[in-house]
């Protein structure tokens, strides 16, 4: 694996980030971690605690849009992969414009919660992710 041996789901639905953790273990992931609150996540990943995040869009307090901007606004390099129901061009050109790694949109299913996984972690987690990609 290369330099990211955690991951970070920051999403107030308990029920996305329980199906996502859970398919990220099977996947091979390695630590899962979960954050609910937007502010307590913008510490969370400024201070280094994962290697990448998964971000929700819709949240609480702060959106993820807002989440983005202040962690990219601190230097923070982290990969940042945005997970949202809506694929409206206009949101995932505004997460690109913002600095984030990758955007999908949520699954449906437990089968498409695992098959996002399984590309996560192929992708992410091997060990000849491109140096632009890599934490550091």
């Amino acid at each position: 694996m290369a330099n990211i041996q955690s991951i970070l789901i920051v999403d107030d639905s308990n029920r996305c980030t329980e199906l996502m953790s859970a398919a990220l273990g099977a996947a091979g992931a390695g630590a899962v971690l979960v954050e609910s609150d937007s502010r307590v996540a913008i510490e969370r990943i400024v201070g280094g605690e994962a290697g990448l995040v998964l971000l929700d869009i819709k949240m609480p307090e702060l959106n993820g849009f807002q989440v983005l901007d202040a962690v990219r606004e601190a230097g923070c390099r982290i990969p940042i992969l945005m997970c949202s129901g809506s694929v409206r061009q206009s949101d995932v050109n505004r997460a690109y414009a913002s600095g984030c790694n990758g955007y999908f949109g949520k699954p449906d299913s437990l089968d498409q919660y695992r098959s996002l996984a399984k590309a996560i972690v192929e992708y992410w987690m091997r060990s000849d992710i491109p140096e632009a990609h890599k934490v550091g």
